[in-house]
């Protein structure tokens, strides 16, 4: 329940950033099934990587802090 709370929290406070990157995946997903899906070969990928990198972003900074480090 901690975690749905934390996600919940850091998607409220970044809501412009969020709905910026949902409209580009969408404009991403639609080039990458043009070419008969052959597009989500690369584009799956960059989704996963893109949302580890905003994770990390979010939530490794904010455990270092609260750390104190």
């Amino acid at each position: 329940m901690e975690a749905l709370k934390a996600s919940l929290s850091a998607c409220w406070a970044n809501l412009g950033a969020l709905a910026v990157y949902g409209l580009l995946w969408i404009a991403f997903a639609i080039i990458a099934s043009i070419p008969l899906g052959l597009g989500w070969l690369v584009l799956a990928p960059l989704m996963v990587l893109s949302t580890y990198a905003a994770y990390q972003d979010l939530f490794e900074t904010q455990q270092a802090s609260d750390a104190g480090g």
